[in-house]
């Protein structure tokens, strides 16, 4: 049973952000892709990169996901060499490895790159004005 456009525009705010997480998404798996990350490793890398060391509870806590799903993250992440486990008194510290620094300075570019695409055709405006809303939405 498909749904009328028409329905779906007493929606606009749903319709918009799906919208926009979609063609985000797209973006971002075909360019991690290229740099052999899936979408959701490159968040890890990024807050190892800014507080160079975690426990994992800490690092589920800042991304505001599951420590389960960190766990999955953590292990993929670490059998790519990309950060390693280093016990810490009764815990283990997750830190970037080399090339886990590496990869991080890659999705620093695909982001860049992505931010690109996104702002294609707009005006710096129109990009500051679409931000702001997005925050205000997210904070809902």
């Amino acid at each position: 049973m498909a749904v009328e456009k028409e329905k779906l525009m007493e929606f606009p705010l749903v319709s918009a952000v799906r919208v926009t997480v979609q063609r985000t998404r797209k973006l971002a798996t075909r360019r991690l892709g290229e740099i052999g990350l899936f979408p959701g490793q490159e968040v890890v890398l990024l807050e190892l990169l800014e507080h160079r060391n975690m426990n994992q509870a800490e690092l589920a806590a800042a991304l505001e996901i599951e420590p389960p799903s960190v766990t999955g993250l953590l292990t993929k992440l670490d059998a790519a060499g990309l950060v390693s486990r280093i016990p810490h008194g009764r815990e283990k510290r997750i830190t970037l490895t080399m090339a886990g620094r590496a990869a991080a300075a890659q999705t620093l570019e695909v982001y860049a790159d992505i931010e690109r695409a996104l702002a294609d055709g707009k005006t710096p405006e129109q990009v500051a004005a679409a931000a702001t809303t997005l925050r205000c939405v997210s904070e809902a």
